[in-house]
């Protein structure tokens, strides 16, 4: 079962095959159901909650605006900015590229083309595997690689 359509116009289509025209209606009969259940009160049977604050305690509502400090204004001036940053590159995505033409006459596109992965690591991090027979203890507890056993 697929759905298709677009919020702003308040209406759902269905794309369904044979089989699951049944299906959804009975799905809506039982929603239905289950609606007119919860509806009708006489059916629950509700019973008193522990209370989380002792019975001595009665809090009170006090409503009152909260005044945004000035180091925090400006915090919220540069999520502004960050966010026009964001809502501009969305905007520039939306238009395609023009793909390239090969010459077998297949188009390279950008989901063609795989990106290489790129990993955010320190400088002299060691990458792959090391057998543990390079591997040498420190005093402090630590492994190092054994440069002289190859």
């Amino acid at each position: 079962m697929g759905r298709t359509g677009r919020k702003r116009q308040g209406r759902i289509v269905m794309l369904l095959s044979d089989n699951e025209d049944k299906k959804l209606d009975k799905a809506i009969d039982n929603y239905q159901y289950i609606q007119k259940l919860l509806t009708q009160t006489d059916r629950f049977v509700l019973t008193r909650g522990d209370r989380i604050l002792p019975e001595k305690i009665k809090p009170v509502c006090i409503k009152k605006e909260i005044e945004i400090p000035n180091e925090n204004v400006d915090l919220l001036k540069k999520e502004d900015i960050i966010q026009e940053v964001v809502n501009e590159a969305k905007s520039r995505k939306t238009t395609k590229p023009v793909p390239k033409r090969t010459t077998k006459g297949t188009q390279v596109t950008n989901e063609n083309v795989k990106k290489r992965k790129t990993f955010n690591m320190p400088e002299n991090v060691v990458t792959g595997f090391v057998t543990a027979s390079k591997l040498r203890a420190t005093d402090s507890g630590n492994f190092v690689i054994n440069e002289d056993s190859d």
